[in-house]
């Protein structure tokens, strides 16, 4: 776990003390593992992208394990993946779901997997941006893709790709 805190803050910015505060809540919720008594906790690829989105959606501390669940599970706005066929559940599946695919590209060696992510704090939204200039947006699924959550100031915190998947091949890289 230290060392996913260090990463993150090397490559990601955020500081490591509330790193550090953050991982304990989520673990103290089963998010990311405790480890076991005279080990270290075990970060994976999901316990990871779960820290980092933790940290992004600036949740207060007593939230942020709700915040991790709900923003992991944003959908595509207007698709429900009940009923689907197989191939297109998974292009239409939970944000959780490609981020952690995104994750998993990084480590198999996809340069292009990790695009610019930006997650809204005031509301539950997340944003991937490709380099195409694409991008896929991930609310709740009443949501209105193209409109505010709400009715004042947007505030956002945006990962750089290439960080994101320097970050990755820190901790996971071969």
């Amino acid at each position: 776990m230290n060392e996913a805190i260090d990463v993150i803050e090397r490559r990601l910015g955020f500081p490591s003390s509330r790193a550090r505060t953050v991982a304990r809540r989520l673990q103290e919720a089963g998010i990311v593992p405790s480890g076991a008594p005279g080990l270290p906790p075990e970060v994976g690829l999901r316990g990871f992208v779960s820290l980092v989105l933790a940290l992004a959606t600036d949740a207060p501390l007593h939230l942020v394990a709700s915040a991790v669940e709900q923003y992991r599970g944003l959908g595509l706005p207007g698709h429900s993946v009940g009923g689907m066929p197989v191939e297109l559940a998974e292009r239409y599946a939970p944000a959780g779901v490609h981020l952690d695919a995104l994750a998993a590209g990084v480590v198999a060696g996809d340069p292009g997997a990790a695009p610019q992510i930006d997650v809204v704090g005031n509301w539950p939204e997340i944003t991937l941006h490709w380099p195409d200039g694409t991008f896929d947006r991930f609310r709740e699924a009443d949501a209105l893709p193209g409109h505010w959550g709400a009715s004042n100031h947007r505030k956002s915190i945006t990962i750089n790709g290439s960080a994101f998947a320097a970050a990755i091949g820190d901790l996971f890289g071969k």
